[in-house]
Parts: C-alpha cells; sequence; structure tokens
C-alpha cells in the first residue's frame, strides 16, 4: 500500500477502528505515513552501517529483522488508544531488530547505534523487565524531519519467548486498550 492510502488488513477492533475514522483524522495519518516514509531510508542505512560495524568487531548475531514499517491499522489503533490522538508520539513506524547472540554484546552494540544515529530514548528492559518479565533494550532515534524510529535488541532465548506468546501479548494488549477506552471494569 502506497503512502496516499490504508491497508485495512488487521484485527475486527482495528478494522473497526479504521471505519470510523473522520477525513480529518485520516488526513493526519496520510499526513504522518508519508513524512515516515520519507526519512525511512535514514533508518535503513544507520542499521545496516551498525550491522556492518559490528560484525566486523566480531560481535555476533543470531537473526537481524532489517527495518520495516509498522502496518497502518496498528499505527491507527495504537494513535487512537495509546497515544491520544498524537501522531508524532509513535515512536516505533519504522523499525528494526538486532538478536544479539551474547548479552555482552548488547551495550556495545548500543554505543554503534548512539555513534551513528541521534538516540533520543533508550529503553533498558534487560536491567528493568516488564511486569510479565520481558526483556530487551529499545532505542529510539530522531530522523531528519523530527519523527522517530526504533531500534530493539534482543537475545536469542526472548526472541523465541516474544514468538511464542506474541499471540497472548496481542490479545491482552486489546483488552487493556478496550478497558481504557470504553471505561470496562476488570
Amino acid at each position: 500500500f502506497g503512502v496516499n492510502s490504508i491497508d485495512v488488513s488487521g484485527t475486527k477492533q482495528q478494522k473497526n477502528i479504521i471505519e470510523n475514522l473522520t477525513g480529518a483524522e485520516r488526513d493526519k495519518f496520510l499526513d504522518y505515513k508519508k513524512r515516515t516514509a520519507e526519512v525511512f531510508h535514514e533508518i535503513n542505512e544507520g542499521f545496516k552501517s551498525v550491522q556492518e560495524t559490528a560484525e566486523k568487531s566480531g560481535i555476533k548475531f543470531s537473526e537481524i529483522l532489517s527495518p520495516k514499517r509498522k502496518g497502518d491499522a496498528r499505527t491507527i489503533e495504537k494513535v487512537k488508544t495509546e497515544e491520544k490522538g498524537v501522531w508524532d508520539n509513535i515512536k516505533d513506524m519504522n523499525r528494526g531488530t538486532f538478536v544479539v547472540k551474547d548479552i555482552k554484546d548488547i551495550p556495545k552494540v548500543v554505543d554503534l547505534i548512539k555513534d551513528r544515529m541521534n538516540v533520543v530514548r533508550l529503553k533498558n528492559r534487560i536491567a528493568n523487565p516488564t511486569k510479565e518479565g520481558y526483556r530487551d533494550v529499545l532505542i529510539n532515534v530522531e530522523l531528519a524531519n523530527g519523527t522517530q524510529g526504533e531500534i530493539q535488541l534482543l537475545l536469542p532465548e526472548m526472541k523465541k519467548a516474544k514468538n511464542d506468546l506474541h499471540k497472548y501479548f496481542e490479545i491482552t494488549r486489546t483488552l487493556t486498550e478496550k478497558q481504557k477506552t470504553e471505561g470496562l471494569s476488570l
């Protein structure tokens, strides 16, 4: 799907949110989508530079998920339910992941990212895991036009757990968002 249209594939809740967008909300999303598409090359180039330098220095990755764009349906759902309608609060429209084989190499990869990109937030959930025990490092980088991208660092064991449990995470997230937006008491 191009920057002038909305991909409506997604969950039932996401499709419902898209169907209920006002004209102004649709225009704001398409503008945001266009702005983030304009700088996608920037996160991609920074990501490749980090990967090349890391590999030359002996850092091993078990998997590399090159930058891609967050889906339209999830982006719209997120801005409506978590970000109070503020599109620039979305920090992961352009995002990629390094699965780092050895935990001791994560600080080295963080430093490589800091050397090559404008890091504006670092969230160390290896040191401070979520209440469910999820651990990663999220690094948000500011791109030339002020939008942000995200690079995630995972260990292989957490990547496997993430893949195995993602369906349950999505269900929990949807219920939590529904509770907030509809004032449900659970």
